[in-house]
């Protein structure tokens, strides 16, 4: 077994990259790989660990390249990503797994529902963004995304720019940066956002995540607005997928075109939610994944 201390551990990858990951819930129940927003870290799954106890779910939360404790990994495309989630999996002894993620882990549940179905017991995206050519997809999106995935798309130096400069203000002054950062947030998020262990949690991520500076950051921003490298409509297995009405960060818009796009998707739009509601309902995740 691994370490199941909140820090976390990490794996040596085949071309010497380390790759970080950490366990909440249970050790011995049916497991679930949980995949972080952007920016993000092993340490968002935490917000899991006691909805996924009750539940018999070991959550295995892993870092993509740059993040946290995994090595950057240059040239990376959306589709590398199985591969990572693989030996990971074959490192922890685990044979089929769920795969869930979160806002910017989304296209990567894509990924797996696309790659490696075979591995897979189920997949669900929580407030997940999605491809940006599709229909409508960014209409109501926060000004800064938008604008991120422009610069991805066209100017990825001038992204890593504005991103480093954002993450220094953030690591300088957490609370002050908050403030900025969601004062145009629906008033569920804030809401949320309000009680101590949440926002506690999310500073905690979020520092964790940039511990390397900001360009993965940036550049997974670059990922999201260009091609993925597959479409949706290949997915051949079920995917659930959860997205409130109000989100502005990945906007409601998007997440009804990936439901669409997905050919056996199980969506459920929840009124009156904004981007964070799922961190509270844990336990409806786990009981909608198949064991």
């Amino acid at each position: 077994m691994t370490d199941r201390a909140p820090m976390g551990d990490s794996i040596r990858l085949r071309d010497g990259r380390a790759l970080g990951f950490a366990e909440y819930g249970d050790a011995r129940g049916r497991p679930l790989v949980f995949f972080h927003g952007t920016p993000g870290s092993r340490l968002a799954a935490s917000l899991l660990d006691d909805a996924a106890r009750r539940s018999a779910v070991r959550v295995i939360a892993t870092e993509r390249p740059g993040f946290g404790r995994s090595d950057p990994k240059r040239d990376r495309t959306l589709l590398d990503w199985s591969d990572d989630v693989i030996a990971l999996t074959e490192a922890l002894g685990v044979e089929r797994f769920a795969v869930a993620g979160i806002s910017g882990g989304g296209p990567y549940v894509a990924v797996c529902a696309r790659r490696i179905p075979e591995r897979l017991t189920g997949a669900a995206i929580l407030s997940g963004i999605g491809p940006v050519d599709l229909p409508g997809a960014t209409g109501g999106m926060l000004v800064f995304n938008r604008a991120s995935l422009w610069l991805g798309r066209n100017l990825r130096p001038a992204l890593r720019a504005v991103v480093a400069g954002m993450v220094r203000a953030f690591r300088r002054d957490p609370e002050r940066a908050i403030a900025r950062a969601f004062a145009s947030l629906p008033a569920a998020d804030l809401e949320l956002l309000a009680a101590p262990d949440l926002r506690a949690a999310f500073i905690a991520d979020f520092i964790e995540a940039t511990s390397q500076g900001g360009r993965a950051m940036a550049d997974e921003f670059a990922l999201f607005a260009r091609p993925w490298g597959f479409r949706l409509d290949e997915i051949a297995m079920r995917v659930h997928l959860w997205h409130g009405e109000l989100d502005r960060n990945c906007p409601v818009a998007m997440g009804r075109a990936v439901a669409r796009a997905i050919p056996d998707c199980v969506a459920r739009f929840e009124p009156g939610a904004g981007h964070l509601f799922m961190v509270r309902r844990g336990e409806e995740l786990m009981k909608a994944l198949p064991a």
